[in-house]
């Protein structure tokens, strides 16, 4: 694992390939060349990418394309650091997720906080001292 600092959904541009989209995606995840997030509450399930450099967006979408034959499109999201979450799970629900930070699950389920800053990271580890922000590096 790495300490991500770019985040970004990808959105493949042609349902119809689907299945060579996620094994691609898991593919490349498997190699290190990226982390796969998929935010909990969200309607669509488009996998978020964590990368450190932003020039991995543009390999993870051209091997995508050249080797598994599906176009893509990138969001950039504006958060720049990542935490597993651990602690009581009425606690955790209770965190504002809908104001700045973005509830995920990484692909073995783990419960992942992206926040938008360093400071916006300290707020809420001093605001909520039961739960645990552990480093996912």
């Amino acid at each position: 694992r790495f300490a991500a600092e770019h985040y970004a959904r990808l959105i493949n541009l042609d349902v119809g390939k689907q299945k060579q989209f996620l094994k691609g995606i898991h593919q490349l995840e498997s190699e290190g060349a990226m982390q796969v997030l998929y935010q909990s509450d969200a309607v669509r399930r488009d996998p978020i990418l964590a990368v450190v450099g932003v020039l991995q967006f543009e390999v993870v979408q051209a091997r995508l394309e050249n080797e598994y034959k599906v176009k893509t499109k990138l969001e950039p999201l504006p958060h720049q650091l990542s935490r597993w979450v651990e602690g009581p799970q009425e606690m955790i629900d209770q965190l504002p997720w809908r104001y700045g930070m973005m509830r995920t699950e990484d692909l073995n389920g783990r419960l992942v906080a992206l926040f938008s800053s360093p400071h916006e990271l300290n707020f809420y580890s001093d605001k909520y001292p039961d739960i645990k922000f552990k480093s996912i590096t």
